[in-house]
């Protein structure tokens, strides 16, 4: 009995001094400040839902290996796959958080984005990896520094899928100037023969994945991954929480017009696509980030404006494709698309570690 009071008084002292310190230092949203405490209800320990559903969706694994092949031929890469958690879009609130991981040692980005990256490897790939290894820093970037960023996602990502990691496998031997001041051309020889692996006997016929923070060309992922395989290294996968943008229209046959939903396109198609943005408008969020994730004031509005200007564009038999999310607000739409006389039918769906995803055919009804 006396045992189960000092116990409960335990428990209660435990709240109060947690209280207080809520209180006096209450844990705050890293991006828009809001208290986490009252109104936190996403997976995040440092994002407010509205704040972590805002950050952008990077491409699978396949988009992104089209982009790296614009700068790297396909027999001179040396990892198989590569995957992204995020894309930066220049979307000023995770580029902060970036700052944040990257300059200012912010473990807890890197470690929380590490567990979502493990989440969406583990979504798109039935493979077993023995090794989570992070891009290795120059031991003087690291002085002055004071840690590797990957580190803490590496951490993450191996605690998510409980695997092994090393951060002492692979070095970097020589000191190279930042990719980011260089041109495609300019990284791929920047990054020539930098890495060196500590014991290859650790790696021989090892599935691994490499873990850095922003992806761009790959040339110093696929550097580090060629070492691996030198050394008996079995498979080697890359894995970034950022991708880069790059021009999905270079070199292509697409052709491209810039336009604000059907403003500047006169002509009738037999297919529309249209990935919408389907976020609620944020007030604190800036107008670039509202660009690429706000949907309007419910989420709803430019799908709205979008299904009211489709039909005059659409031929005969002509279909529109239309991305939805679990976030967004069906209920207008589906009356919207009744009262035009279009009927809507589930094609696909794709369930995601923060949203499911719907591809939606719509086409006029038929008499």
């Amino acid at each position: 009995m006396l045992i189960k009071i000092l116990m409960n008084f335990n428990n209660y002292f435990k709240f109060l001094f947690q209280s207080i310190l809520n209180f006096i230092n209450p844990k705050l949203c890293t991006i828009c400040k809001i208290n986490l405490d009252k109104t936190n209800t996403s997976s995040s320990d440092f994002l407010c839902k509205k704040c972590y559903y805002s950050l952008p969706i990077a491409p699978e694994s396949s988009l992104l290996l089209n982009q790296i092949f614009h700068n790297i031929n396909k027999e001179d890469l040396y990892f198989e796959n590569v995957y992204a958690l995020y894309r930066s879009d220049d979307e000023i609130n995770f580029i902060n958080l970036i700052h944040l991981l990257k300059y200012k040692g912010v473990k807890r980005i890197g470690y929380e984005f590490g567990k979502l990256l493990a989440k969406k490897v583990s979504n798109e790939s039935n493979k077993i990896y023995d090794l989570v290894i992070p891009l290795p820093i120059h031991i003087a970037k690291k002085r002055e520094r004071g840690y590797n960023q990957s580190d803490f996602i590496a951490k993450g990502f191996a605690d998510e899928l409980n695997l092994s990691y090393d951060t002492k496998l692979a070095k970097r031997r020589k000191y190279t100037k930042s990719q980011t001041t260089l041109s495609a051309e300019q990284r791929i020889t920047n990054v020539v023969n930098v890495f060196a692996i500590a014991s290859s006997q650790k790696i021989i016929n090892k599935n691994i994945i490499i873990i850095d923070d922003v992806l761009t060309t790959g040339s110093t992922l696929n550097n580090l991954a060629k070492s691996l395989k030198e050394s008996g290294a079995k498979s080697v996968t890359a894995s970034d929480i950022n991708e880069e943008s790059s021009s999905f229209f270079k070199d292509t046959d697409i052709k491209f017009i810039n336009s604000n939903l059907f403003s500047n396109i006169k002509s009738k198609f037999d297919l529309i696509i249209f990935n919408p943005p389907y976020l609620p408008k944020e007030s604190k969020e800036d107008k670039v980030s509202q660009l690429a994730t706000t949907g309007g004031k419910r989420g709803d509005e430019i799908i709205l404006k979008f299904l009211k200007q489709a039909p005059k564009h659409m031929d005969d038999n002509g279909i529109i494709l239309l991305l939805l999310s679990s976030l967004t607000p069906t209920e207008r739409i589906d009356k919207l698309l009744a009262k035009l006389k279009l009927d809507k039918f589930l094609l696909s769906s794709k369930k995601l570690f923060m949203e499911e995803l719907f591809i939606f055919k719509i086409q006029r009804q038929k008499i």
